[in-house]
């Protein structure tokens, strides 16, 4: 499903060049309610998410829409769009690895 959630937002990027900076990073479905969390990452952080998740809600049913046929499926659960915090404090932890061992290099 996240592939297929990644093509039709690259196919989006065309008409709105907004969402140029996020990108689909994980998809979660629910058991039994029905919903999908889509969860994205974006080049400018939070803010520039939720400015893109402004133009993500507008296309909302029709991606659901585009979904369900792609997949060939009845029912496709409803999405809601997330920020990836768990993607930015990754790159965070990596920032501060990498700061640490350049210090442990200056060192020696």
């Amino acid at each position: 499903m996240l592939r297929e959630i990644s093509l039709l937002i690259t196919k989006l990027i065309e008409d709105e060049p907004l969402l140029v900076t996020i990108s689909a990073t994980r998809v979660e479905l629910s058991k039994g309610t029905g919903m999908c969390n889509v969860y994205f990452s974006c080049t400018e952080g939070n803010e520039g998410f939720l400015k893109a998740l402004e133009v993500l809600k507008l296309y909302r049913k029709s991606l659901r829409a585009a979904l369900s046929k792609a997949r060939q499926s009845r029912h496709t659960p409803e999405l809601m769009f997330l920020f990836d915090e768990q993607l930015e404090r990754e790159m965070r932890m990596h920032r501060l690895l990498d700061t640490v061992k350049e210090e442990g290099d200056g060192d020696e």
